[in-house]
């Protein structure tokens, strides 16, 4: 089984992780996935050895005024995301990979104007258990 379907099966399994899990992680490496052809690889260096980016995690709601439906997003700026953008091949779009929970998370891109935004992605939506 390749990675990428790895990470599906495993998100939907877990479907739900603590924020603190994220808290405690600054920096991840960078997954690089097209979701059209189930294919996806890890960006590496000339080394071989995965690249890291610095950033930092936070959860993001679906609705505005609930807190039932959330993803998680790793927050970069938007010169870290274009070189990102540019070394994934073709249609991959990279994400966000954490060691600690091998879910789907997008970048939130901090653009030079100030916006912060949603770049393209996959992601799961997880739900706030009661």
């Amino acid at each position: 089984m390749n990675l990428f379907k790895s990470n599906v099966l495993l998100s939907l399994l877990l479907g739900v992780a603590p924020l603190s899990s994220y808290a405690n992680e600054k920096d991840v490496t960078i997954y690089c996935a097209d979701i059209s052809i189930m294919d996806g690889y890890s960006l590496k260096n000339e080394y071989d050895e995965l690249i890291n980016v610095d950033g930092t995690w936070s959860k993001e709601y679906i609705m505005p005024g609930s807190d039932h439906f959330y993803y998680y997003a790793y927050n970069i700026s938007e010169a870290t995301y274009d070189s990102m953008k540019d070394r994934c091949m073709g249609k991959f779009i990279p994400h966000p990979n954490s060691v600690e929970y091998m879910g789907w998370n997008i970048f939130h891109v901090e653009y030079d104007n100030g916006d912060n935004k949603p770049a393209s992605g996959y992601y799961g939506i997880r739900t706030k258990l009661k």
